[in-house]
């Protein structure tokens, strides 16, 4: 399939809503759960960031991850209907939890999937990764209460829940306004040497979870020593 294909099996199955109307969904869900057929019509599978573009605008940040790592669809007898995308975590992460961590950046689904759906694409993401990245120490990611995000979907799918961001940080990050538009600022340094005046507010504070994918056999090692 060529990328004026791909773009349009995205426009058909992702369409824009204009003049206040809602296309009919290209996929049709008969039942409220996940259940044994849900699966077995089913697969996540590695792709591409572009081949999930139009998901990725969907999602409430409306933007992909700075670095992505690995990049999931998941489909309905061939037709997309999510993404999951782990991006590489700042350096400071990886000295946390010793050795090399990914995060789970993005995850979403259409709002006509049944219940249990992103559980289900976590949990087969995760045996993905453990097979092709037997390396990583565990998966981190996080969820914003700024937005009603509290980790329901983390806990029901094994993370352990794992302090707020930036707990010991001496100051409270911070997000810049335009005081003219309301838009937001990537940087204070950006909008210093634009000229622009910004409101600075302070940040809310996301939970962090955290999924460990080596065990560390603290306790076997005890046993020995005792024997």
């Amino acid at each position: 399939m060529n990328n004026a294909q791909i773009a349009q099996r995205q426009s058909d199955l992702f369409p824009q809503v204009d003049g206040g109307s809602t296309p009919t969904s290209a996929l049709q869900f008969s039942t409220s759960q996940f259940d044994g057929k849900w699966r077995e019509s089913c697969r996540l599978r590695e792709c591409s960031v572009s081949d999930v573009s139009a998901m990725i605008q969907k999602h409430y940040l409306h933007c992909r991850p700075a670095v992505v790592e690995v990049c999931f669809v998941a489909e309905c007898n061939g037709e997309p209907f999510g993404m999951v995308i782990y991006s590489q975590p700042p350096r400071e992460t990886h000295k946390r939890y010793g050795g090399p961590v990914l995060e789970l950046a993005r995850l979403w689904a259409k709002d006509c999937c049944p219940k249990n759906t992103e559980t289900w694409m976590i949990a087969a993401s995760v045996r993905l990764l453990r097979k092709s990245r037997p390396e990583l120490v565990g998966l981190v990611s996080y969820a914003d209460p700024s937005v009603g995000h509290s980790g329901i979907i983390y806990r029901a799918s094994g993370w352990s829940h794992d302090g707020m961001q930036d707990e010991g940080r001496k100051t409270p990050r911070c997000d810049y306004f335009d005081k003219t538009t309301g838009k937001k600022v990537a940087r204070f340094s950006h909008a210093k040497k634009m000229g622009i005046e910004v409101d600075r507010k302070h940040r809310t504070p996301k939970h962090r979870y955290y999924l460990p994918l080596i065990q560390k056999r603290t306790n076997v090692t005890k046993g020995l020593a005792l024997a």
